[in-house]
């Protein structure tokens, strides 16, 4: 659970964000905490997140119909929950079901200076050209494409965060074992305790669905990108870093990005 550890949930992926201070420094937004985004708050909102989030699910599953999707069906749960507006979903659900165009996914793999390296999560209609464009803003940012980064450097794990609501971590993970989730762990942020369950990438939903049926709440459950190997990097290194990042947060196509910047 070492490199686990070190994960935090707090990206553009999340809805209804809650960071665990124990798992601070791999995403975009927890890598460089101390140079301000004027866009963040903005981007990182619940319902464009939400929105994101739908867009992967239609991708991935084929479907805008939350009956023949169970992943979009669950993230239209969730919007419910968090009374975010269905008027805007159901908008989005409609375009999406009569949009001729099929959107795709992809990971585009970059390395920058002192051999960072940037996983950008990508939702596109013509990936080829989205990646073409990518080049031009890792460019001019002193980064540039990397091969098989991705299997080098992270590890590919289903991530379920849950509320203790009166489960211990015996029985965390005792429930964890029981439903084929590799670990549990317990997490605190300012004051309140969660649990975090890890999984392979392809159990994720079916442990999520388990948790559920032990009456666990689910906070999130995703896919994520976990960094194995961590690298520092000086003030002006950082800098070109926030750039890069200031350009990505102006691109529609991405949706996700994951370094390994302490």
């Amino acid at each position: 659970m070492t490199s686990l550890l070190k994960f935090v949930f707090r990206h553009r992926n999340i809805v209804n964000y809650t960071e665990c201070k124990r798992f601070a420094g791999h995403n975009k937004w927890s890598n460089i905490r101390h140079i301000k985004m004027a866009r963040d708050s903005e981007r990182a909102s619940a319902l464009q997140t939400l929105i994101k989030k739908m867009k992967i699910a239609i991708a991935e599953g084929k479907s805008a119909k939350p009956d023949e999707n169970v992943k979009l069906a669950r993230l239209i749960d969730q919007a419910k929950k968090n009374s975010l507006p269905m008027a805007t979903i159901k908008n989005l659900l409609e375009k999406m079901q009569s949009s001729k165009a099929k959107g795709q996914t992809a990971v585009f793999e970059s390395r920058g200076p002192s051999g960072c390296v940037v996983l950008i999560q990508l939702l596109s209609e013509n990936i080829i050209h989205t990646k073409q464009h990518l080049n031009s803003h890792l460019r001019k940012t002193f980064f540039s494409p990397a091969e098989l980064a991705s299997e080098n450097y992270y590890l590919k794990k289903g991530i379920v965060l849950t509320e203790v609501d009166g489960h211990d971590i015996d029985n965390a993970l005792d429930d964890a074992i029981e439903i084929g989730a590799e670990d549990a762990e317990k997490c605190k942020e300012e004051e309140k305790e969660f649990l975090m369950f890890s999984c392979q990438a392809s159990e994720l939903m079916k442990v999520r669905t388990k948790l559920e049926d032990l009456n666990y709440k689910i906070i999130q459950a995703d896919v994520q990108y976990i960094p194995q190997v961590f690298v520092e990097l000086n003030d002006e290194d950082m800098e070109l870093v926030s750039k890069l990042y200031e350009r990505l947060n102006n691109v529609e196509e991405v949706v996700g990005i994951y370094s390994n910047i302490l």
